[in-house]
This record gives C-alpha cells, structure tokens and sequence, in this order.
C-alpha cells in the first residue's frame, strides 16, 4: 500500500510540474524582411532602387544591363538617399538582386543575391 501512496503521490508531483511548465508560443515565420541602404558621406546620392526576385539565389552571371528592373522603390525627391544617410526598404522574404542609380540614372551599384540574412548594401564612394 506504501508502494502505490508514493507512486501516486510521485506521479501528482510530475503531472503538478508539467501544468506549470509555460507553453512555448509558437514561432512565426517572417513575411518581410528589410533591405537596408546606406551611403557613406562621400558618396553620390541615390535617387533609384530597383529589386528584382532572383529564383533559386541564383543571378550573379547576368548581365545588370539586359535585367527588367521594374519600379523604382524612390518615389520623389524628398525619398532620395542623401549622402551620409541610410533607409530601409521592406520587401518579401526572398533572395534579391539589388541595383541602386544615381539622380543622373548612371548605375552606381548592383548587389546580387541579396536574402534576410545578408540586407545591408553600403555606398561606399562615388562611382
């Protein structure tokens, strides 16, 4: 009778320490991610971003020029990447190629392969 009053009571200790275990909230799976851009002080500002999906991660063997870039994510003047400044894009999860222009629509940089892991793009210096 000892055997089976310490076996209950064991067993109503364990089931008292897993009801008062918290339950983990289940992780959720990020949607967006943010591309960030920053241009150092001496370099151009920046008036065009343009972000194409790379299917696969896969891209760097392509030539920027023959790319549809498609919209450019600055909008007006007042959205512009002064030097010496930063800005943040959202975009979906995925991997990106990346090409940023100057006012006078020259290519200043373009980022292949860009994913949450690796968002951040810096201008360095004028091209």
């Amino acid at each position: 009778m000892r055997k089976w009053l310490i076996l209950i009571l064991v067993f109503l200790l364990l089931s008292a320490c897993e009801a008062s275990t918290p339950a983990m909230p289940p992780t959720e799976t990020p949607t967006v991610f943010d591309i960030e851009i920053e241009v150092l002080p001496e370099a151009v500002e920046v008036c065009g971003v343009y972000t194409r999906p790379q299917p696969g991660g896969r891209g760097s063997e392509i030539d920027a020029a023959n790319v549809d870039w498609g919209e450019n994510w600055i909008t007006g003047a007042r959205d512009r990447i002064a030097a010496g400044s930063s800005r943040s894009f959202s975009v979906p999860v995925g991997i990106y190629s990346v090409q940023l222009r100057s006012c006078a629509n020259r290519e200043i940089l373009t980022v292949w392969r860009v994913g949450h892991q690796n968002a951040s793009i810096t201008v360095e210096k004028a091209p």
